[in-house]
């Protein structure tokens, strides 16, 4: 077995645990919830992150926050390390497995609620706004959209910052890794030799829509396309046949 020791995760909700802090999905698949405590403690030692962990009897951090964007992602890891230098130089042999948010994303911070960071996407306004606010936000979002976002630049970009962050990582210790949720990186994917892909060539999404296990495939009453308990103990499986390569 691989000798790590630690591991940070990075990502939006499929990293998070998304869909797994739901009592009513939890439920419905025969775990026992009670209390919001509780449900995030449950939802924390089911996600893939922890499950690999558990298999290398390592520390671990996850950082992953729903909604983020990619720019969130990777200040918010650098930030973590800046601030744990001391503990983290304790490591020497920690990897760091980056998860992709969906490249529209951006995080801003209103003028009136500083350290507040929210995520822009097309249905979400933050609610901490007032009603002339959010309508305003909102059609500035739709004209970025429109007239500044651009598939293809936006991925040039992406490219670049990971590959910052990357070398930032490596001076500080850690082996870096990235995974897709879905193909909307294709157009750079062979520039990383850092990707991990998941059995039949998938990306994170379609390796866990191939084998049924987001909560709308096993949960009849919802369209929550967020993964399963047994789908992030699928995707710890699939890393750690990639680690051990």
């Amino acid at each position: 077995m691989r000798d790590i020791d630690f591991i940070l995760v990075n990502g939006c909700s499929f990293t998070e645990g998304g869909g797994m802090d739901n009592p009513s999905f939890m439920r419905e698949l025969g775990y026992e919830v009670e209390g919001e405590e509780l449900q995030y403690e449950l939802r924390n030692k089911l996600r893939w992150s922890n499950l690999l962990s558990e298999h290398y009897g390592c520390d671990s951090t996850n950082l992953a926050i729903s909604g983020q964007s990619n720019d969130f992602i990777r200040r918010s890891t650098i930030n973590y390390v800046e601030l744990n230098k001391i503990k983290l130089s304790g490591y020497k042999n920690k990897i760091a497995i980056i998860q992709a948010s969906f490249n529209h994303r951006f995080n801003l911070e209103h003028i009136d609620h500083p350290n507040q960071p929210f995520a822009f996407n097309p249905h979400e306004i933050p609610p901490f706004s007032t009603e002339e606010t959010r309508k305003e936000l909102g059609k500035w979002y739709e004209l970025y959209l429109k007239h500044i976002f651009d598939h293809k630049i936006f991925n040039e970009y992406f490219y670049l910052e990971t590959q910052s962050l990357f070398a930032y990582l490596r001076q500080h210790g850690f082996t870096p890794y990235i995974i897709f949720y879905d193909s909307e990186y294709n157009d750079i994917l062979n520039k990383f030799n850092e990707c991990i892909m998941f059995s039949g060539d998938e990306h994170l999404g379609g390796f866990i829509y191939n084998n049924k296990q987001r909560f709308c495939d096993v949960i009849e009453w919802t369209k929550d396309s967020h993964f399963t308990p047994k789908g992030n103990e699928l995707i710890s499986k699939e890393l750690i046949k990639h680690l051990e390569k």
